[in-house]
């Protein structure tokens, strides 16, 4: 419909152009638009589109050059020495007769404005216009190409007209080039209306009354689907700024615009944001702006006064009932007062307006009511004196509380004593002791407190101090630790005063230590401040027995723990020494931080000790003194006489006094016989016959025509043994006899050594090796005689460090909710394992340490106990629950790994059993997928004759990951140590220089890879303080290691969705309770995934091969 109308519209200006414009003399033009077909020329006739600025509406146009002149017909001629003909139509309301006066000074005026090339401005007023028809005009348009950019013509614009120009341009016969302006101005219905926000007595409202949130809409019954929002402060609305106006709507609306909100009229009621606003809309009027008001219905209100000058109200508005509150009292030469504030402030009465159906519970009733007070005044003896309003009851009748209806009603001020004389009669003030931290600011109105017992007459007290000031006359502060006495002086609100004295001021430092019973003048907990008050506790842990502490510490949140404050009385168990070692390793006391126990309301501080060496050596005495003579035994090896033969200056070792080691656990240092001598014994001789317990001296002899050096075997080595093993290798020379014996001298078994210089003795199944058990082997060359006796202590199972690990819970706190299980070390940042879950019509608000509210994990946090963190959830109000989310789709990128350790034969992966060098090379090649680049049929080394392992090996070596030895062996099947692996994966992790704190690779060999691999957190160590470089690295231990490097991480909902997953390798040693499940299964497994989180190494596997 709209649509037509303009069309018609359109084509009647179109019509209105060709019949007056059609003999008008033109040149012809390239932007014909339309064409005159009476003329012998062309006519081109543009309708221009109007740009409203400010109080004017411009239309912009081409103007034409010169054209070469061409006589032909028109119907209007152009007057010579004019330029531009206007013919004006003026349309009417609802096509009737123009009102002029809609216009400014009843006047149609235009003005010409352009720009030449050189840069001037031109503006003229060319026509003022008061009746329709047509008038010729001179303008002097630049029509000699002088023109700098487009010219354009302005009119007067006001919103309740509609201006629409269509314009010709021409040349005549020696006449100046022409322009012909068609306009029609159409009288409109005004569309503009004052939206006013006030309240029922017409004062604007303040800024917390106007409405907020979503806005009805303004409509008017005249206009077709047209609608604004109405704004949420008073402002002028335009109609015509709908995109759906219809002009010709607008014109036929003779009588104005009939504006409705919400569809509502005047004295009905709209309710925005919990808000009731009554409306007030004028009446329709064509020729004026309308008013639209929105009145607020304020449950109460304060009335203004009369325009007279009295300090007489308005009448209430309409729906409201007034009450009136009178500072005079209402008895005979009774006490006449003011108020105090508000509105009505220095007068005798003041009002509140409340509306109708209310009662007296009503909040806001009630909150109006408690800013209301007065101050009365009476001569007495020719004095005047002051009287406060009574606290108990200010107003008589007394003001109800309850649900009685609001009525009209009027209320007295009742007087009684000042302040201070009132909170003397009902009791007085209490000294309140005042307990804060150093450095705190002090609340002195916390040291006063009502004195009586009386419930009721307490509140009144305390209702007078709320408004009192509380100072201090004794001048104290917080600056030093201390117990402080003095007086405080209370000043109420009506300035009367009370002095309290007595009253006491606890000062202490940030770390407190209450209850000693060894010190009679230590605090008790009820002295320290409540506030920021955290109990610290300090318990033992690995290697302390105890940590001796007198009464309890508390400290201030926030504080941080130096070296001084911590306990010095430390009990240390067997083999373990100080200094001790608290955790965590931030001091700063927090209730927020993991460690902060909150069944025992506690921060807990752990202390750990260091190792003792059960036995050092052998060293040279006189270069390594018994570093504790009170911790350690002395054995010193000597010669009987050393003309016969001497023994090493590294004779001597250090017993840990609570080892319980003897003479079987060291071993013998290194003798050289004197010429025709040789070494015979040691008294007393090295078994377990002689307990180490206390210094002793080892002698050792030479007999004359003994075996001499070079007719005496070599002595083998044993490789470290392990309890459980089954199996004892070593190194000898090829084609030597070996004997292996236990402690008791017992053959466990004989063999002779290969051509590659190894041994091997298989452990009988009913003798298995013990932790402590000595074994020696005896080494006896062909036409030689039998050497001394190698010794090894058979060690305990590697236990794996699953200690080095804590477990962080992911719980996402809903039914259906993913629950995850991170192992990570302690101290490690929180934050990197966090993530955003998602949840169906909630939103997530952060991790927490607490499940029913958030206690939320902060940046920075880091774990120092196993710990559960929980989603916190809130509704999410714009979730539409009819609504369906569609499945994001999974752009994440398919990866794959490739298994690079395997199983055994008889189903077993052995992940506790030792790796050798050989495998070593192995699992690494495969990793970087280098394995290919070594020549697999050419040995390197001359142990390594063509085997499984020649790829791997020659690859590794050619990359600098792993070195032989000097005598031109590799060892592949010689285990490969803790300290030989970390060198190992060094060489490819390439990571900066680090310090490790364990005391046992101090001047080892691999010291400097052990410290930048321990910085990168691949290795960790043992609880006693040692990293045990030359113990044997057991399959998994090597695997988690790998894993961490080669960012490949398996947990419990990996393999969720894995197509295939059946097909995950099991074995008969790996359960799933194992400490390294998970490690060993992505080792072992080739499987395709993707990264479950961007940045992050979990996995989701997609599919088993």
């Amino acid at each position: 419909m709209k649509f037509s109308k303009r069309l018609l519209s359109f084509f009647l200006a179109v019509l209105m152009l060709v019949s007056t414009f059609s003999g008008t003399v033109f040149a012809e033009s390239n932007d014909l638009n339309t064409q005159d077909t009476n003329t012998e020329g062309s006519v081109t006739a543009t309708e221009l589109k109007g740009k409203v600025e400010g109080n004017k509406e411009v239309f912009t146009f081409e103007l034409p050059e010169r054209q070469a002149q061409r006589r032909v017909r028109r119907a209007a001629p152009l007057n010579q020495g004019n330029d531009t003909i206007v013919n004006l139509t003026a349309v009417g309301l609802n096509g009737g007769a123009f009102d002029w006066r809609a216009l400014p000074n009843s006047e149609f005026k235009l003005t010409a404005k352009w720009k030449t090339a050189d840069g001037q401005e031109h503006s003229k007023v060319f026509a003022t216009i008061n009746a329709a028809g047509e008038t010729q005009y001179y303008v002097g348009w630049p029509v000699d190409g002088t023109l700098a950019e487009t010219a354009s013509i302005e009119a007067d614009f006001d919103q309740n007209i509609m201006i629409r120009v269509t314009y010709n341009a021409g040349n005549g016969t020696g006449i100046p080039g022409g322009l012909l302006f068609n306009i029609t101005i159409t009288e409109l219905a005004e569309p503009r209306a004052n939206v006013e926000y006030v309240d029922p007595y017409g004062r604007k409202l303040e800024n917390t009354d106007l409405p907020t949130g979503t806005m009805p809409k303004v409509t008017a019954d005249e206009l077709t689907d047209v609608e604004i929002d109405l704004p949420n402060s008073s402002k002028e609305i335009n109609m015509r700024e709908s995109e759906l106006i219809d002009e010709d709507e607008l014109n036929t609306a003779a009588n104005g615009l009939t504006f409705k909100v919400d569809g509502k009229t005047t004295n009905e009621t709209v309710t925005i944001d919990n808000k009731e606003y009554k409306l007030d809309i004028s009446a329709p009027n064509a020729k004026q702006i309308g008013t639209i008001k929105m009145i607020y219905q304020k449950d109460v209100l304060v009335p203004p006064t009369k325009d007279d000058g009295s300090d007489d109200p308005v009448a209430p508005a309409d729906g409201y009932v007034r009450l009136t509150f009178d500072a005079n009292e209402n008895k005979q030469d009774g006490i006449t007062g003011t108020h105090n504030n508000g509105l009505y402030a220095g007068k005798q009465k003041s009002y509140i307006d409340v509306k109708e159906g209310l009662d007296y519970t009503n909040a806001n009733l009630q909150a109006a009511i408690k800013e209301l007070s007065t101050t009365g005044t009476k001569e007495v003896n020719g004095e005047t004196k002051t009287f406060a309003q009574k606290a108990k009851a200010p107003w008589t009748p007394t003001v109800p509380a309850d649900t009685t209806p609001v009525a009209e009603a009027t209320y007295n001020a009742q007087y009684e004593k000042s302040a201070a004389e009132q909170v003397t009669e009902l009791g007085g003030l209490n000294p309140q002791t005042i307990k804060v931290w150093k450095g705190d600011d002090i609340d002195w109105a916390k040291g006063v407190a009502p004195k009586t017992t009386d419930k009721n007459d307490a509140v009144v007290i305390q209702s007078l101090l709320d408004n009192a000031e509380v100072t201090d006359l004794s001048k104290r502060s917080s600056a030093a630790q201390g117990k402080f006495e003095g007086k405080l002086q209370v000043k109420f609100g009506d300035d009367s005063t009370l002095e309290v004295d007595k009253q006491w001021l606890y000062v202490w430092e940030h770390i407190v230590k209450v209850d000693d019973p060894t010190d009679p003048n230590s605090p008790k907990e009820e002295d320290l401040p409540k506030k920021d008050r955290v109990k610290v506790l300090f318990e033992a842990s690995t290697g302390v027995k105890e940590v001796k502490t007198k009464g309890t510490t508390y400290a201030k949140n926030g504080t941080v723990f130096q070296d001084k404050d911590f306990p010095q009385d430390i009990t240390y168990e067997d083999g373990y020494k100080g200094p001790v070692t608290w955790t965590p390793k931030d001091h700063t006391i927090t209730t927020k931080a993991p460690n902060f126990d909150k069944r025992k309301q506690a921060y807990i501080f752990k202390a750990s000790a260091t190792k003792l060496e059960d036995i050092i050596g052998p060293v040279d005495p006189g270069v390594t003194p018994n570093p504790d003579t009170k911790l350690y035994w002395t054995v010193t090896f000597v010669s009987a006489d050393e003309k016969t033969g001497t023994v090493a200056d590294e004779n001597t070792y250090y017993v840990l006094k609570t080892a319980k080691k003897t003479l079987a656990d060291v071993t013998a240092p290194k003798t050289t016989p004197a010429t025709g001598y040789a070494f015979e014994k040691w008294t007393p001789a090295l078994d377990n016959k002689t307990a180490i317990d206390k210094d002793i001296t080892v002698t050792g002899t030479f007999t004359k025509g003994g075996t001499t050096p070079s007719d005496k075997s070599e002595t083998p080595t044993i490789d470290p043994v392990t309890e459980g093993d089954n199996k004892i290798t070593g190194k000898g020379e090829p084609e030597a006899e070996i004997v292996v014996k236990d402690k008791d001298g017992n053959e466990i078994g004989k063999t002779t050594v290969d051509k590659d210089g190894n041994w091997k003795v298989t452990v009988p199944a009913d003798k298995p090796l013990k932790k402590d058990d000595i074994i020696t082997a005896t080494q006896t060359e062909k036409g030689k005689k039998p050497s001394d006796p190698a010794r090894e202590t058979v060690k305990g199972k590697l236990i794996p460090p699953s200690f080095n690990y804590l477990t962080l819970t992911l719980d996402e706190n809903y039914r259906g909710g993913e629950i995850t299980h991170h192992d990570v070390y302690e101290d490690e940042l929180i934050e990197r394992y966090l993530y955003t879950p998602r949840r169906r019509g909630y939103v997530f608000e952060g991790w927490s340490y607490r499940s029913d509210y958030l206690d939320e994990v902060r940046p920075g946090d880091r774990i120092y106990y196993s710990t559960t963190l929980y989603a916190i959830w809130s509704k999410d109000r714009y979730y539409d629950r009819d609504e369906r989310e569609e499945e994001p789709e999974d752009t994440r990128e398919v990866l794959e790994h490739k298994a690079y350790m395997f199983g055994y034969t008889d189903g077993t992966v052995r992940p506790n059993g030792r790796i050798t060098r050989a495998e070593a090379a192995a699992l690494v090649t495969r990793l970087l997928g280098i394995e290919s680049i070594g020549a697999a049929t050419k040995p390197m080394f001359t142990d390594t004759p063509s085997a499984w392992y020649n790829k791997a090996i020659n690859a590794a070596v050619q990359r600098g990951i792993m070195k032989g030895y000097p005598d031109g062996r590799f060892r592949p099947n010689a285990p490969i140590t803790r300290a030989e692996f970390t060198q190992m994966i060094a060489q490819i992790d390439n990571k900066p220089y680090g310090i490790a704190p364990f005391a046992d690779v101090k001047g080892h060999w691999a010291e400097l890879a052990i410290g930048r691999e321990y910085q990168a957190k691949r290795i960790m160590g043992y609880p006693d303080g040692t990293f045990r470089p030359n113990a044997h690295i057991t399959r998994c231990e090597a695997v988690v290691i790998l894993n961490k490097m080669f960012e490949r991480n398996y947990d419990d909902m990996s393999a969720v969705n894995a197509m295939n997953r059946h097909l995950i390798k099991s074995f008969l040693d790996l359960s799933q309770s194992f400490w390294g499940y998970n490690d060993m299964v992505e080792a072992t497994n080739d499987h395709d995934f993707k990264r479950r989180v961007k940045g992050r190494i979990e996995e989701d596997w997609t599919l088993v091969k």
